[in-house]
């Protein structure tokens, strides 16, 4: 990372910083332990009975709704069952079983927060004890689009498509471990990009949970030091952001998040 900082004008602090990461734009970021699995079905045959079935069918990226009955496919051609209950049998046209195989989609996290970023911060100081503070984070992670297949419903498309992350922040007063009694009081709004990694900017911080990538909304909170080095922290988040579970990342709902903490610095 390389940047410059200084004051400009009366009370105004600036930043601007250049960063790299050490991962490439094709490295992966990880592995995911956690993806859904699927069954893979096998068969001599084109024409497949289904009995007793229940789920979704999809063969060659076309999503089929399916109960009972009967589902023509090309010969060779692979499909799935996403989600599917697996109650009863399955069976081709000559009542011979079908092969069936849970299939666990371990998949690398791809590089989702891009490999270079741009920063540019600041702090303005404009009466005693008022401080303003704004962030503003710009990477060049590129869009990704990933289709999902609900349990109910129909399939649909979800596009990760944002590369910027901010906030502003407003402070009254500033809190110092080593001087009890010293306390701050702040408001703060940021509005965080979505990413399949959860990750906030490049690698943020997120604040022990509190920040959730694809989230706007405002925090308000105080601190307080009771005794030399420890510090107490309250504050009250109200953001929209989305169900980030899978099968569910159309549903968009209000989050409150309230917590106090102590922290004890040695």
């Amino acid at each position: 990372m390389v940047g410059v900082k200084g004051q400009v004008g009366h009370g105004l602090q600036i930043q601007a910083a250049f960063a790299r990461t050490n991962k490439g734009k094709n490295e992966a970021l990880g592995t995911n332990y956690y993806g859904g699995s699927t069954y893979k079905l096998s068969s001599d045959l084109s024409d497949v009975q289904l009995d007793n079935i229940k789920g979704q069918l999809v063969g060659g990226g076309a999503p089929t709704q399916f109960s009972n009955g009967w589902v023509s496919f090309e010969n060779d051609q692979k499909f799935d069952v996403w989600w599917a209950q697996m109650k009863g049998s399955l069976k081709d046209a000559n009542g011979n079983p079908i092969t069936v195989e849970k299939v666990y989609n371990y998949e690398d996290y791809y590089n989702t927060a891009g490999t270079h970023a741009f920063l540019l911060s600041a702090m303005w100081n404009p009466l005693k004890n008022i401080f303003v503070l704004g962030d503003y984070v710009r990477t060049n992670r590129q869009s990704h689009t990933v289709r999902e297949y609900p349990s109910s419903g129909a399939p649909y498309d979800f596009e990760y498509n944002g590369n910027t992350s901010k906030s502003v922040r407003i402070n009254y007063r500033w809190t110092d471990i080593n001087h009890p009694g010293t306390f701050q009081i702040y408001g703060r709004w940021y509005d965080y990009a979505k990413n399949e990694n959860d990750l906030v900017g490049l690698f943020g911080d997120k604040e022990d949970g509190a920040l959730q990538s694809g989230s706007r909304g405002w925090i308000a909170g105080f601190k307080y030091v009771p005794a030399k080095n420890i510090e107490w922290e309250t504050f009250f988040e109200f953001a929209k952001t989305y169900d980030k579970a899978y099968g569910q990342k159309l549903d968009n709902y209000d989050r409150k998040f309230i917590r106090t903490k102590v922290d004890y610095h040695f």
